[in-house]
């Protein structure tokens, strides 16, 4: 685990060997990071510690509301949530693996994964949205649950308006692994051999 001070990289010591796929951070300084074998950890007053959240599998993906209200997904179609404390499995509509988790607060929740599976969560249950490919997607995100994107295998970027999920050609049959939306209506994405996409409204 690296952390950046806004002038350097430095290593932090997060007590595993366990290969780490996603981190997610708040501005009081709490952050989470997710990984292989049912590794989830917990930053807090600048120390990494392990969190049990049940049984070891691959988690790939970690969003949070708060630090008290955290997602994470991975292998199988595994969803946890934290609430109170406690880290709960949750009912989810899939058995294909989920590699990325988005959202905008408790009731407006994004997954992300294989075979085209993207799944939204409303407060009460996730549901399965109609993303309209089998392309294994690797990330999602946006500005909100009106403004959505997802990237993945192939080249393949979809758009989210709050009504439908559409295709949006990428020019690239590469893989992208991550995509991100900023408020100027530019959104980034990138992936396979060195690739970085750039997307504008404007």
């Amino acid at each position: 685990i690296l952390h950046y001070n806004a002038s350097s990289w430095s290593a932090m010591d997060s007590h595993t060997t366990n290969d780490l796929f996603d981190v997610f951070g708040f501005q009081n300084g709490r952050a989470f990071a997710v990984g292989a074998n049912g590794t989830v950890l917990s930053l807090n007053g600048g120390t990494w510690s392990a969190l049990d959240v049940g049984p070891a599998v691959n988690y790939f993906g970690v969003w949070g509301a708060s630090p008290d209200s955290m997602y994470v997904v991975g292998v199988g179609g595994s969803i946890v949530r934290s609430g109170g404390g406690d880290w709960t499995f949750m009912d989810s509509p899939t058995a294909n693996n989920i590699s990325s988790v988005y959202g905008f607060s408790t009731r407006a929740v994004f997954a992300a994964g294989d075979a085209g599976t993207i799944l939204r969560y409303d407060g009460a249950s996730w549901t399965t949205m109609d993303s309209g490919t089998g392309a294994n997607l690797y990330d999602v995100n946006g500005l909100a649950p009106t403004d959505l994107w997802a990237a993945g295998a192939n080249g393949t970027i979809l758009h989210y308006n709050g009504s439908a999920w559409s295709t949006s050609a990428s020019g690239t049959t590469f893989d992208l692994f991550g995509v991100f939306a900023r408020g100027n209506g530019g959104v980034y994405a990138v992936g396979d051999a060195g690739t970085i996409l750039r997307y504008s409204s404007n």
